[in-house]
């Protein structure tokens, strides 16, 4: 009997899902799934930290319903991801956020 390695049932929706993020972009990230018990969508910070959105004090954006609201800030830059309370994740997505006024880098 063969072992199959099921995908993870909750993915992390990213909208608008752009290849580039500015600061002052507004982006909501939902967790989609067949059945799945309430996502909860988190990052984890360049200090290592993990952080929930919502979360008062630590958290970042704003929890709506299911979603997660963010204004962006270059300091959001970082790796997302929805786990549940079961602790099933789905797959990170990593999200870069770039400052509308850094001038692009000079060519060398």
């Amino acid at each position: 009997e063969l072992l199959r390695v099921c995908p993870s049932p909750v993915s992390l929706n990213v909208s608008p899902n752009l290849q580039q993020f500015f600061s002052g972009q507004s982006v909501t990230l939902s967790c989609i799934g067949e059945g799945q018990e309430p996502g909860w969508t988190k990052r984890r910070s360049r200090r290592g930290q993990t952080e929930e959105c919502g979360a008062a004090g630590s958290g970042f954006g704003v929890f709506n319903e299911s979603s997660c609201v963010l204004d962006l800030l270059s300091s959001y830059t970082g790796v997302y991801w929805c786990e549940t309370s079961s602790g099933q994740k789905s797959e990170q997505i990593n999200i870069t956020v770039t400052r509308k006024e850094d001038p692009p880098l000079p060519h060398t």
